[in-house]
């Protein structure tokens, strides 16, 4: 319990039942997506992982059980795609148009794109070996 308490703040003996159910549904559809992806082609334009971290294998066990229903949805555009996976830092790779989306302060998605953010090294030796904690991409916003 203590990984799941230090990196997704879950405290209680009841969230932590919760948390995995709900953790571990994501983990198989990720499996899913990607399988599908490969073999089928794609089977949701919007499904996303919605953690940081992958669950500890001990707790798929009973993964069977897990039920996986995708929505198909709509492709994003070729900018919107590229907003959705781009740091600030890569912009200059936009039209001129959309750059200042992720850079100034005026911006209604700049939250997107922090300038300070958490990386979890998580002992590893150097940073690009990390997690950078950023914030997920709400699709509609964008």
């Amino acid at each position: 319990m203590r990984y799941y308490s230090n990196k997704f703040l879950v405290r209680t003996e009841k969230d932590y039942y919760d948390f995995t159910t709900k953790i571990r549904q994501a983990y198989i559809e990720g499996l899913q997506w990607v399988f599908s992806y490969y073999y089928k082609g794609c089977v949701s334009w919007d499904w996303y992982y919605p953690y940081h971290y992958a669950p500890f294998a001990c707790d798929l066990l009973n993964c069977d059980r897990v039920e996986v229903n995708f929505e198909m949805g709509e492709p994003r555009r070729p900018f919107e795609q590229l907003m959705s996976v781009f740091p600030k830092q890569s912009g200059h790779a936009l039209p001129q148009c959309y750059r200042w989306l992720m850079s100034e302060s005026k911006s209604p998605i700049i939250d997107f794109y922090p300038v300070n953010f958490r990386l979890d090294v998580n002992g590893a030796a150097f940073a690009w070996m990390g997690v950078n904690l950023l914030p997920f991409i709400d699709a509609k916003r964008l």
